[in-house]
């Protein structure tokens, strides 16, 4: 059974030496010891974190093994010293541009469509949507610098992300660790023989921005992940640790769609192992390729690692996550604009209330509209006649469920006659004021809000293309606390700029897909 053994810099070297020297590994020359002939490597799909990783080929021919053989012997001489941590190229080479895969981007309609079943498919395990609700006082969208956001990855990089989905957080974080192996072939008098493999998880945090259209991506191989099993223990420690390993991270539309940029990383195994600093890529959004209004546009990223330097190697490739960036220009908090911005689009978008909290009052009016519609008002006939059938309320948040009926978003200034249309209604099945006061004379609220410490509730939201005024879709109203209606209101106002819940756009291709959808969950 081939031995596992971990290489730890300077100090794995001293300790290789040692097991050398005892005969722990043997003395026989490497380049004489011929193993075994090995099948040629299958394809193996990726996988959830207990099965195999993904993986790449690396074929040496027998000169450049002679050559790895003579870099050990050195190296266990003392005579060559491990490399340390480079500086990154903060411009991309042409070559490595000229050599990176694109691809046509999809149509706007079919791309919101996978995305949100993607994105549904991996809500209910905890790995795709927000861990905690969101309130007035957050600000989702972390601050993007060299490094990772810290209390993003804390957050983030739970067991939920360790594998090929990895963990939508929300809107503005993703972060991703999975297993990678790459196995290296020998040519031995004209068979392919399998070395052994080097095994290792790769960590990937990505933050989007909301002032530009382009998202900041971290990477970095997990320190002390790294595995060596190959069949000569010699070379497992003084050939293996020490062949390079290049990772970068690439958009995966071409340029008239997407662009990333910084050059490759490059260094031997064993110096990233040790390595705990993030290295980053930015990936830039065109609002050239952008649709409608607010110049939508999607775009998929990556990340690519390949054993450079030695032998024939194709790339390695994490799973594609896509991104959807805009240009909306009444994205705001207060006087503070945030007039372009890029998303991780595979994700739920749900506001959390809380029943028992400063705004419980509004929560329990929105469960029991959920849950319970033919028990709100405005009744569909009055008191005593029998309902010709049951009130349809949308935007309940479904876990899982890609085909719940959600709700869209709408503004005063973009949209003046809806919103308009949903207060009138609001009021006259509330106030039995205004010009549908008539409609709702005999099935309104019984009693009016004893204003001004009551408000009239109202779900689904004025604010948004289901409210009251919607043809096809109930509402529901009530009379809530003067404070509660206020807290909640200021929660969902945050909350569409936080999460970047764009407004209804009637102009886009096939708009009931590719417009935002967002649910309302009650905890």
């Amino acid at each position: 059974m081939a031995r596992r053994w971990r290489a730890r810099g300077w100090i794995g070297g001293l300790m290789a030496g040692a097991l050398v020297a005892s005969g722990a590994f043997g003395t026989g020359s490497p380049a004489s010891a011929a193993p075994d002939p090995a099948p040629a490597a299958q394809p193996t799909a990726v996988r959830q974190l207990d099965d195999a990783p993904t993986q790449i080929d690396v074929t040496i021919t027998d000169e450049e093994y002679q050559r790895l053989v003579a870099e050990g012997k050195k190296r266990e001489a003392g005579q060559l010293k491990t490399p340390g941590v480079p500086t990154q190229a903060a411009v991309r080479p042409a070559a490595v541009i000229a050599e990176t895969e694109h691809k046509a981007p999809q149509s706007l309609e079919a791309v919101s469509r996978q995305a949100r079943r993607v994105g549904a498919a991996n809500t209910d395990n905890g790995k795709s949507g927000p861990a905690t609700a969101t309130g007035p006082s957050t600000k989702v969208a972390p601050a993007i610098g060299d490094q990772p956001n810290q209390a993003a990855l804390d957050q983030c990089m739970t067991e939920d992300a360790e594998d090929e989905f990895g963990r939508v957080l929300n809107r503005f974080v993703y972060c991703n660790r999975f297993e990678m192996q790459v196995n290296f072939y020998r040519v031995f008098r004209g068979i392919r023989i399998k070395m052994g493999d080097t095994e290792f998880n790769y960590e990937l945090l990505a933050q989007g921005d909301d002032h530009e259209r382009r998202i900041r991506t971290f990477a970095r191989v997990q320190e002390d992940s790294m595995d060596y099993d190959w069949r000569i223990g010699w070379e497992e420690v003084f050939v293996a640790p020490y062949l390079p390993l290049s990772i970068i991270a690439n958009c995966a539309e071409d340029f008239n769609v997407c662009n990333a940029t910084r050059g490759p990383v490059i260094m031997p195994f064993v110096t990233w192992d040790n390595n705990t600093r993030w290295f980053y890529w930015d990936v830039y959004n065109f609002d050239r390729s952008g649709v409608g209004r607010d110049l939508l546009s999607y775009n998929g990223f990556y990340l690519q690692y390949e054993a450079m330097g030695y032998g024939v190697s194709d790339p390695g490739k994490t799973a594609t996550r896509q991104v959807r960036c805009d240009s909306a220009t009444y994205m705001a908090h207060g006087t503070t604009q945030y007039p372009e911005a890029c998303v991780f689009a595979e994700v739920i978008p749900h506001l959390n209330y809380q029943v028992g909290s400063d705004h419980g009052s509004v929560a329990l009016h929105i469960a029991t509209a959920q849950d319970r519609p033919n028990d709100t008002w405005p009744r569909l006939v009055p008191e005593g006649v029998p309902p010709p059938r049951d009130k349809r309320i949308p935007g309940k948040y479904d876990p899982g469920n890609a085909d719940a009926p959600g709700l869209h978003r709408i503004t005063g200034e973009l949209h003046p006659g809806d919103t308009r249309a949903n207060e009138e209604h609001k009021n006259g099945a509330c106030y039995k004021e205004g010009p549908f006061a008539a409609v709702y004379l005999d099935t309104g609220l019984p009693t009016r809000p004893n204003t001004p410490a009551e408000q009239c509730d109202e779900y689904p939201f004025g604010s948004t293309l289901e409210g009251a005024n919607h043809p096809d879709w109930d509402f529901s109203v009530l009379a809530v606390p003067q404070r509660d209606n206020s807290v909640a209101g200021g929660i969902l106002r945050s909350w569409y700029t936080d999460d970047r819940i764009l407004a209804w756009d009637a102009s886009l291709p096939a708009p009931d897909i590719t417009n935002d959808e967002f649910y309302v969950n009650i905890e």
